[in-house]
């Protein structure tokens, strides 16, 4: 009997040893992805009890429809509870308990649903919501404990040659949850709460110097596949920053359904691309990955309009560029930079033929008006093809040092000079936008809107000249060399 004692005894001592970091951050995953992926469905909820509340007549959906939480699952919890004791199974005992809490409210909401209570009791259905987001923020602490651990624990692993590539990694993957933890999802996407600009557009300048101390050719290893894809995550996430703030136009100011998807995408990429393959590189260096993150998102937060920043743009003087044949050839850098001054003049030329079709096509609109005759609707126009290079401008700004000395400030001024025209040409076009799509044009004069189609028709000439001049000063630095 007492040797049969010592075998389970054994068994379960080798069971435990067999229960790493990597089970509990597996389970930490699995919480947090399951998590997330209520989020939608919870917005769902949310949409369908305002509709009810304006119109009560309005059907909600199947109750089966709002089941938002999985059932927890046993076996992934009991691989870990009979692991060693430590602070990564402390957290997970957490996680679960507050999971299970999870799927039980979720129990109370369907059957709040199924019974028809929001029939008679309205409010309970938004209390519910706002109970389970406390319960998930909850779970978003924890799961910070266990992601504060690992990044400690990354400047103090054993050297190998995987060392220094994961640590490189894990600094861009903090930086990367900087501007994630900034952001979240609002339930309410009739209303405009702002589009972080100022925040995305550093993150997407400092991710770029990131990127550059991580050349997969430049680390001896003996398999650079999963370097290579979480680098690619990082190169996907930086597209997402730049689609978000090079196609944000007048349009995108008229609900939250942009900024929404902004945060969806980079939230996406974050967990998917670049986590997904960094615990795969992880798992090769033998090192602890990072936790995916939690989706947050917000209720009913103020209205918060495009601020419209009229620029008080003064037109320089159209200088002029004498630069000599230079003996010395221009690095690869230099050139580069011309190239992306012409993409970059290309880019404005692009949105400027978009703008002349609108304006061109919204011809009959202003002489109507111009006539006396209201439309039974307020006009929606879209400038939405014009949009504003923002991101190639900074990126020629931030990296200008490349660009030859001798040449270097007026290429700068000139590059400068678009894109003030180019903000203040947007800023006049969303003013314009909202003016007609608000009805504010109704019981007044064209005097507005023939000022403001002056004052584009003006800046859209000189941006006309000054892209002209820029490019054939381009051209004399590349000649020069």
């Amino acid at each position: 009997m007492k040797k049969i004692l010592w075998i389970v005894f054994f068994a379960s001592l080798s069971a435990q040893a067999q229960v790493g970091n990597y089970d509990y951050l597996f389970f930490c995953d699995k919480m947090m992805e399951n998590t997330d992926n209520s989020v939608q469905c919870l917005q769902h909820l949310y949409a369908d009890l305002k509709a009810f509340k304006k119109n009560p007549s309005s059907r909600l959906r199947y109750f089966d429809s709002y089941n938002c939480i999985k059932q927890p699952d046993q076996k992934l919890y009991d691989r870990i509870k009979g692991g060693p004791s430590s602070i990564f199974k402390t957290i997970d005992n957490e996680l679960w308990k507050l999971y299970n809490d999870c799927y039980g409210k979720n129990g109370e909401i369907i059957a709040y649903i199924r019974l028809e209570d929001y029939k008679t009791d309205l409010d309970k259905g938004f209390t519910l919501i706002s109970e389970m987001q406390q319960l998930q923020i909850a779970m978003g602490k924890a799961r910070d404990q266990i992601a504060s651990k690992v990044a400690n624990e990354s400047k103090l692993v054993a050297v190998n040659s995987y060392t220094k590539p994961y640590q490189l990694l894990m600094k861009a993957i903090l930086h990367e949850e900087e501007l994630i933890l900034k952001l979240s999802q609002n339930f309410n996407e009739e209303s405009f709460i702002g589009f972080p600009k100022e925040e995305i557009l550093k993150s997407f300048l400092e991710t770029d110097d990131l990127l550059k101390n991580l050349d997969p050719a430049s680390f001896n290893i003996p398999d650079r596949l999963y370097l290579k894809e979480s680098i690619e995550g990082f190169r996907q996430i930086q597209q997402a920053k730049q689609h978000a703030l090079d196609r944000f136009n007048n349009t995108s100011t008229f609900d939250g359904d942009y900024t929404n998807r902004v945060y969806d995408n980079l939230q996406n990429y974050f967990n998917n691309d670049i986590l997904h393959f960094f615990s795969n590189f992880c798992a090769q260096g033998r090192f602890n990955y990072y936790p995916v993150a939690l989706r947050k998102y917000d209720f009913e937060l103020p209205p918060k309009p495009w601020s419209l920043n009229h620029l008080d743009y003064s037109l320089p003087a159209q200088d002029s560029l004498t630069i000599a044949k230079q003996p010395a050839p221009l690095p690869t850098e230099g050139f580069n930079q011309l190239n992306n001054i012409s993409l970059y003049i290309d880019e404005c030329v692009l949105s400027m033929g978009n703008l002349f079709k609108v304006l061109r096509s919204e011809g009959s609109t202003w002489n109507g008006l111009r006539e006396g005759k209201m439309p039974y609707r307020n006009p929606l126009i879209k400038f939405d093809k014009f949009t504003v290079p923002v991101s190639l401008h900074a990126l020629l700004v931030k990296d200008s040092k490349h660009l030859p000395a001798p040449s270097r400030t007026l290429l700068l001024n000139r590059i400068n000079d678009l894109e003030q025209i180019m903000l203040s040409i947007q800023d006049h076009l969303m003013e314009l936008s909202q003016y007609m799509s608000t009805g504010a044009f109704r019981g007044k004069g064209m005097n507005y809107i023939d000022a403001k189609l002056e004052t584009i028709e003006m800046l859209y000439t000189e941006l006309d000249a000054r892209k002209e001049k820029l490019f054939m000063q381009t051209r004399q630095v590349y000649a020069a060399y």
